[in-house]
């Protein structure tokens, strides 16, 4: 038997309820193979530690001990605030707050940000126009 059939039957050889014939040649490769053995052994620990879990007994003053502290949280979530930050002012005051903040942290960086500004050189036309007289059309067309 190898080690990869031994360990398939392990389940079934703890609980006892393999064959005989597959027992006997479970129990001989345990004998032989070093590896299956230990797996065997750590096996069985775990299965001692379980049926000691198991057998234990729970207080039956536990479940009274933790409904009284379910019920001193629940009296304290709804108890009057003292602090104030549980004040129903508080969070409205600090909601405004935080807008005015962004509000005006945008403005200063929209104001800090200048686009780049292309100047364009005044017409020929424009530098001629003189708005305190009205001149004749025959200046504009004589150049």
């Amino acid at each position: 038997m190898n080690c990869s059939t031994c360990q398939k039957h392990l389940d079934a050889y703890f609980d006892g309820t393999l064959s005989v014939d597959l027992k006997i040649q479970v129990d001989d490769h345990l004998a032989a193979c070093k590896a299956c053995a230990e797996l065997y052994a750590r096996w069985s620990v775990v299965e001692q530690v379980m049926n000691e879990e198991k057998s234990t007994s729970s207080n039956p003053f536990l479940a009274t001990r933790i409904m009284s502290q379910l019920e001193e949280m629940q009296a304290k979530k709804y108890a009057p605030a003292h602090s104030i930050a549980k004040r129903p002012v508080f969070r409205p005051v600090t909601v405004v707050f935080i807008v005015g903040v962004a509000i005006s942290l945008g403005v200063l960086l929209g104001n800090l940000y200048r686009p780049l500004q292309v100047r364009h050189a005044p017409s020929t036309e424009l530098l001629y126009l003189d708005d305190a007289t009205i001149e004749p059309i025959a200046f504009y067309d004589a150049k």
